[in-house]
Order: structure tokens, then sequence, then C-alpha cells
């Protein structure tokens, strides 16, 4: 890691450990920036974080980083993955079997990030000059492609499938509903309790205000009905 300007730590939330080795020879070797495994929903959002355990387990590897006093870290938050949810039907939307199963009416709007945005923004912050980026230091950074709703996810699907909404079973749930079971411990609805808050006013999903600026960092806004249709196409959907 010698001369190195920054380390990058992707891991997925069972190997969250395995960054303590890596943060301790990041420091060694003098490397000024951590990104440690944050990529997700905004872990400085109260009422999210007393919903989801997991959203917790993060800080301590942040803390490692200062207490070290070494490098200093970078979070990024980009609520679930674009590419990623709507392959495995989890924002609600399910391509192959062409149902919607929307949380309250679907009309609630976040932000979301496509994996290849992730890169391309982190990328871009860290070319950015030093004295621009040391405002991020030990701070996150909020990345967004879309700001979107369930309804406008269902309308770019039916548009990238060149379908209509009589070709859909449209269905609707209650946040409330799936809180209170994932409360009561229920595991395949805790699952789902993350992305049922994402759509949740009031629980972090919508950080619009946060967003990094884009125009700065010189990239052009991203074409949903583009990354649908990719996802629609790779399923045969």
């Amino acid at each position: 890691m010698k001369g190195q300007d920054v380390l990058i730590i992707a891991l997925a939330f069972t190997a969250y450990d395995a960054q303590i080795p890596l943060i301790k020879a990041a420091a060694k070797a003098g490397v000024p920036y951590i990104v440690p495994c944050e990529f997700g929903s905004d872990p400085t959002h109260p009422k999210l974080n007393a919903e989801i355990d997991v959203m917790n387990v993060k800080a301590p590897f942040r803390k490692l980083i200062e207490d070290l006093g070494v490098s200093s870290w970078i979070g990024v938050v980009s609520n679930p993955w674009v590419e990623f949810s709507i392959r495995l039907g989890l924002y609600g939307i399910d391509l192959k079997k062409r149902t919607a199963a929307f949380y309250d009416d679907g009309n609630t709007k976040a932000n979301f990030t496509t994996l290849k945005r992730v890169g391309e923004s982190l990328a871009a912050l860290f070319a950015l000059p030093e004295e621009e980026l040391a405002k991020h230091k030990n701070e996150f950074v909020y990345f967004s492609s879309f700001y979107a709703s369930q309804k406008d996810f269902l309308a770019s699907a039916m548009r990238a499938t060149g379908t209509t909404e009589k070709d859909w079973n449209i269905t609707s749930n209650s946040t409330d509903k799936i809180l209170q079971d994932a409360r009561e411990a229920d595991p395949s609805a805790r699952m789902m309790l993350l992305f049922a808050l994402v759509f949740k006013e009031g629980y972090g999903g919508d950080y619009n205000s946060k967003v990094v600026d884009y125009e700065k960092l010189g990239l052009a806004a991203e074409d949903l009905d583009a990354v649908m249709k990719g996802v629609a196409q790779e399923l045969d959907a």
C-alpha cells in the first residue's frame, strides 16, 4: 500500500471484520484516505439506524481509522444499487413476473445509484484538487443516479419492455405493516425492511439535498430507461 492515495474496501457485510487488518496496514503505509465498506443507505439518519441493525455495525471501522490517526475516511451513501436491486426485484418491480408491489401508494421519491456511477463518482472525487477533497475528510458523500419513486421505476420498466399497465399485476403493501412484522422478528419481513424504508418518507431514503455536485465532478446525467432496458435484456424479460 505504500505510495497509494486511497484504499477502497468493498466487502460483503458478512466480512466487515476483514477491514481491520487492511485499515491497520493502510495506516502503517501512510495511505491518506480510506473508503470503508459503507456503500448503502444513510448511516447518519437516526430513524433508519433505529430500525436497521446492520447500519450500526459500520461505525467501529470508521472509529478505528480515526483512532489510528493517519488516514481519513470518506463514507459513500448510495442507497441500494440500481442494477442489483432491479435484477432481484428488490424495488418491488419484478421484470420477469411483470409484478409491481408498491409500498403504500408508490409515489415516495428517493435517491438511487448505479454501480457504475458509484465507481465513476469515487474516481472523479479523488481526482479533485486536495483542497477540495480535504473537505470530505471523515464525512459522508452522497451519490445518486436517479431521484425516483416506485411508480417512476414501473413506468421505465414498461417502456423498457414495451408493455402497458394492463400487462402488470400491481399491488400495494403498507410500510407500517412491514415495519411491525419486522419488529416481531419475521426473518423474511426483516430482510425486506431496508427496501421498504427507502421508500418511506422520513427514513432517509430521500437525501436529494445532499447529493454531490456532479457538474463539479464532470459527470453527465444517467438514463434510467437505458439502465432498465439493459437489465431487462439480461433477464430476457
